[in-house]
């Protein structure tokens, strides 16, 4: 057909393919025609017609419209995302609904396309960390008018950890722990801490644990550093222990505290052969011989002891002894003060309740 030197071309497949009309076409409901004029150099001079089982129907030029929600975002973990294709008539039906998650804004790399369901959300950025960008494949209406490939704005992830390190022990007393804690993150975001004291059972913000037990060992103190977008990083466990309380012993001139429950700085050990003194004054015990039994030491009565050195005795003008012991035999030596010239002894017997709390002055 030939109209004043234009030509007339006809496409059924919504634009995809355009062919010369020489001969009458048979159309269905479905698909419908499209037609539109060349000239003789072969250029389009017409808007197209959108024609539907052998009607005349409404000039269409209008294009379909690809919106995303959120359209790009900050730092984050991830987002849910939706993408809603609409037209002001009727979307083709052959259309593939499809998006490229890329590093690029401008081609598609480092990914796939991926299926999509028009107007339903979905995730991106799970494991991801870096800028990435939605490349959403364009799609057709019925009249053959197409949206074109859209690209979204920028979304920055960020799923790796605050860097690994390694939390120390602060300021310890009776009855509180400090902890001390300091790293960084990968994207230069602040990060918080959290703190445990049981193995990561119960969390508190503040790095100072109080209203503990004097003299206990607490084994689970973690600390959990979180960046801004939420990602954890889960310290080891450490081991604190609170200072031994001396408010049942007399503190105004005292000169040395031995105690088998705390027989060192750091609580009790069951192997120390230094019986140190808590009150602070370094007045060391050497142990010979004695070995641990539970929170007491045994001597076998014969060459076992404990010295205490000269230091306690030449220090002072008088000096007053408590010691709590259980003895298993007669008539033996509970203390000596040993000098060059001259020695000096405390004894005892057993009694009946095998324990005796036994003072003296010297």
């Amino acid at each position: 057909l030939i109209n004043n030197g234009y030509r007339v071309q006809y496409t059924t497949d919504a634009g995809s393919s355009w062919s010369l009309y020489n001969n009458p076409v048979t159309i269905s409901e479905e698909s419908g025609i499209q037609i539109r004029l060349i000239n003789e150099q072969g250029q389009v001079v017409s808007n197209t017609l959108k024609i539907t089982g052998g009607v005349i129907g409404e000039l269409d030029n209008i294009s379909p419209t690809i919106t995303i929600e959120p359209n790009g975002i900050g730092l984050a973990k991830d987002t849910q995302v939706t993408i809603t294709v609409t037209d002001n008539n009727e979307l083709a039906n052959y259309n593939t609904y499809e998006y490229y998650l890329s590093t690029s804004n401008t081609t598609q790399i480092g990914g796939s396309w991926i299926t999509y369901t028009n107007g339903t959300a979905f995730t991106i950025g799970t494991n991801l960390t870096g800028t990435y960008y939605l490349h959403i494949k364009g799609v057709y209406d019925k009249a053959g008018n197409t949206s074109g490939n859209v690209v979204s704005q920028s979304y920055t992830f960020d799923n790796i950890a605050p860097y690994s390190f390694i939390p120390t022990i602060g300021t310890v007393t009776q009855t509180s722990i400090e902890i001390n804690a300091n790293t960084s993150d990968n994207n230069g975001q602040a990060v918080t801490y959290q703190y445990s004291i049981d193995n990561g059972k119960t969390w508190q913000e503040s790095n100072k644990f109080t209203n503990l037990t004097s003299g206990t060992t607490y084994s689970g103190i973690q600390v959990k550093a979180i960046d801004s977008v939420g990602n954890e990083y889960l310290s080891s466990s450490m081991i604190a222990r609170t200072e031994y309380s001396y408010t049942n012993y007399v503190q105004n001139g005292l000169v040395s505290l031995y105690d088998g429950i705390q027989n060192t700085t750091a609580g009790h050990s069951a192997s120390t052969a230094i019986w140190y003194d808590l009150s602070g004054n370094g007045n060391n015990g050497t142990i010979n011989g004695a070995v641990w039994q539970g929170n007491g030491l045994y001597f076998d009565g014969s060459n076992d002891w404990v010295n205490l050195g000269q230091k306690q005795t030449t220090s002072v003008t008088n000096l007053t002894w408590e010691v709590t012991f259980k003895p298993i035999k007669r008539n033996f030596s509970i203390m000596g003060n040993w000098e060059t010239r001259w020695r000096r002894y405390r004894r005892c017997k057993r009694n009946n309740s095998y324990r005796v709390i036994y003072w003296w002055s010297i």
